[in-house]
């Protein structure tokens, strides 16, 4: 956006999509922690296309991480975000434990992700619903609703004596 200058703050180097997420020094000492030793060279010789690539379909893996994939793009996101709030944000500072604070924020995603599944599981219920007849000279309003997993609605009634006209 030509709002300063193109390079990395962290040394004297043109700041790239790849830079920011994988080469610069704040960024390479969490990657080198966590990249299995036998990964690295690919890890860090790739160009974008093939790092991302390498990154989704499980070919790069991490020292003691379950879900590399979930890892690995929840770390992306962070050191983005974390280089945009140093950009336009004096006060913002880091966290002092890149590694626990990326791995933290796994487990609230994974933990929402399973929750989601239940709440989805719960809620696709059907329940059979009969008509029963009013008292004698009332009418009552019978009224069902219906949503479907895309967010379509249904609705409808219908007015009925006691004896169902």
């Amino acid at each position: 956006m030509h709002l300063g200058s193109p390079y990395c703050s962290y040394g004297d180097v043109v700041e790239t999509k790849l830079h920011v997420l994988r080469d610069c020094p704040l960024c390479m000492t969490v990657w080198l922690t966590i990249v299995q030793d036998n990964k690295r060279e690919l890890f860090f010789n790739a160009n974008l296309q093939q790092w991302v690539t390498l990154n989704i379909n499980g070919t790069i893996v991490g020292n003691e991480i379950d879900n590399w994939d979930a890892y690995w793009a929840s770390a992306c996101h962070i050191f983005w975000y974390w280089r945009n709030q140093e950009s336009h944000d004096d006060n913002f500072v880091r966290s002092a434990d890149p590694i626990r604070y990326i791995m933290m924020r796994v487990n609230e995603y994974t933990g929402t992700t399973k929750i989601n599944r239940v709440v989805q599981a719960r809620s696709n219920t059907s329940r059979h619903i009969r008509w029963v007849a009013s008292l004698h000279d009332w009418v009552v309003i019978n009224s069902d609703a219906a949503m479907t997993s895309t967010f379509k609605l249904g609705c409808g009634g219908i007015l009925c004596d006691h004896r169902g006209e």
